[in-house]
Parts: C-alpha cells; sequence; structure tokens
C-alpha cells in the first residue's frame, strides 16, 4: 500500500476516500452504523499514517462503538497527550 503513506498524496487520497465513504453511509438505512464503521475507519487510518500510534484496547472498542467519529477524535487526543 505505498500511496497510503504518510505523504500528501496518502492523506489526500485517505480523505476523499473517507468522504466518499462517508456520503455513502451517510445516504444508507443505518447512519449510526455508517458513523460506527466511520470511527473505526478513522482510528485505522490515523494509526496507520502514524499521525498518532495507537493500540487496540477494550475502552477503544467500546468508546468507538457508542460514540463513533466523535469517540475517534477524542481517543486520538487522549493517546497523543496521555500516551
Amino acid at each position: 500500500m505505498e500511496i497510503m503513506d504518510a505523504s500528501i498524496v496518502g492523506l489526500i487520497t485517505s480523505a476523499v476516500c473517507i468522504f466518499l465513504l462517508w456520503k455513502f453511509l451517510s445516504c444508507a438505512v443505518f447512519p449510526l452504523l455508517g458513523n460506527i464503521i466511520l470511527g473505526g475507519l478513522l482510528y485505522y487510518v490515523i494509526n496507520l499514517l502514524h499521525i498518532v500510534h495507537m493500540q487496540w484496547s477494550f475502552f477503544d472498542i467500546v468508546v468507538i462503538a457508542i460514540f463513533g467519529i466523535p469517540g475517534t477524535v477524542f481517543l486520538a487526543i487522549f493517546h497523543f497527550f496521555f500516551q
């Protein structure tokens, strides 16, 4: 996955893919499920691009399952400052 490295092309590609997936899932019958899926995808992308190094834990899974994307942003900030 050379295109998904931490260069500007990888960041733009990730942003476009996440935006398109978000638009597709927001039109779905279950927007809450889409929010949870995109929260997990955002968690993966943040860790993949080494923006913030995060290790999966049960707490992370519960926060993403309940809050979705805002929970992922909270976890990224939490991991950045406290770990």
